[in-house]
């Protein structure tokens, strides 16, 4: 009898090392799954960033557009609008005057920076009218910063 005790002894020391890598291959294919789910998320994370900096920037450039139409602005200064958790940073310049020597006196140009925890999208509109002509934008693209 004592002799198959000793024998059923040595087959659990050899079922614990089983165990043991077993276990450690659990825990590796556990933690490479939360890792590549925390990197797909961040990256969604920075699109969804980037698309609401964006945004942002349209809606500093149609709260322009209101200040040119209502002769609300002054030339050549910015001011900061707030987007939810992102904000705008907008310049309205006239032309031919400051940055805007190139344009024509009838068209004012729009820039408008929107961010948001450190994703930011320029864009840059240029409106045309005056006042007896209506208002409207000629143009908007978006530029590198």
């Amino acid at each position: 009898m004592h002799f198959l005790k000793r024998k059923n002894d040595k087959r659990g020391i050899a079922s614990l090392g089983a165990t043991l890598i077993l276990g450690a291959i659990v825990i590796e294919i556990g933690l490479a799954i939360a890792i590549l789910a925390y990197l797909l998320n961040f990256s969604n994370l920075g699109i969804r960033l980037s698309a609401e900096a964006l945004s942002a920037a349209r809606s500093g450039v149609d709260d322009a557009f209101m200040r040119i139409i209502r002769d609300d602005y002054t030339n050549n200064v910015s001011y900061n609008f707030g987007v939810g958790a992102a904000g705008a940073t907008v310049v309205i310049c006239k032309g031919g005057t400051g940055d805007c020597m190139s344009l024509d006196d009838r068209k004012k140009e729009i820039r408008s920076t929107g961010a948001v925890l450190g994703r930011t999208r320029k864009l840059i509109a240029i409106v045309e009218g005056g006042t007896s002509t209506p208002m409207i934008i000629e143009s908007i693209k978006e530029t590198s910063l």
